[in-house]
């Protein structure tokens, strides 16, 4: 079971067996500066909220520090409930490599981070979007809304989803191919 989000086709996705992808936005130099990432649909957690509130503070490494910028709680395009929140992660070594904002070096701050946390039915979803590029963030930033709006949970797969595939095994099967 996986998050599908309608991604422009000159986008590259790759996608692993495990129902998780990672897409890079075209456009970047020589290093990719600002693509998106989400992994396998999973059980929804027991407090949501708490969920809502810590998902997008997690850090890399224990030298960075995460701080929500904003947040809001809204609907994909299908009527999902969904999280967003803006995330700044910065270092806490003020000595540490800036990322580059034009020619200006913006203090500490590693990463911009959109995360968008879903709930379908008794599923949660995550997807994050990574810009280390402040430009690229802000000249993408309404298409990758455009694409967090337009999750929806692909259920196919091993696990059984609905009481009904339980009575009917043969139509549920033919139903995931």
């Amino acid at each position: 079971m996986r998050i599908s989000l309608a991604v422009p086709p000159h986008w590259p996705v790759s996608e692993a067996s495990d129902g998780s992808a990672r897409v890079i936005i075209p456009g970047h130099a020589e290093v990719p500066d600002l693509w998106l990432q989400h992994g396998p649909l999973r059980p929804l957690p027991l407090d949501p909220r708490r969920w809502v509130q810590t998902a997008p503070l997690r850090v890399e490494s224990p030298t960075q520090i995460a701080a929500i910028e904003h947040s809001e709680a809204t609907h994909t395009a299908l009527g999902w409930p969904l999280w967003l929140a803006q995330v700044q992660v910065s270092l806490r070594d003020p000595q540490a490599t800036r990322i580059t904002q034009g020619d200006a070096a913006m203090s500490t701050q590693v990463c911009l981070r959109l995360h968008a946390l879903y709930q379908f039915l008794e599923y949660s979803g995550e997807v994050v979007v990574i810009a280390t590029s402040v430009e690229r963030w802000r000249l993408h930033r309404e298409a990758l809304l455009a694409v967090l709006r337009s999750a929806q949970p692909d259920f196919r797969g091993p696990d059984v989803v609905a009481l009904s595939e339980l009575w009917a095994p043969h139509q549920a099967e033919s139903s995931r191919r």
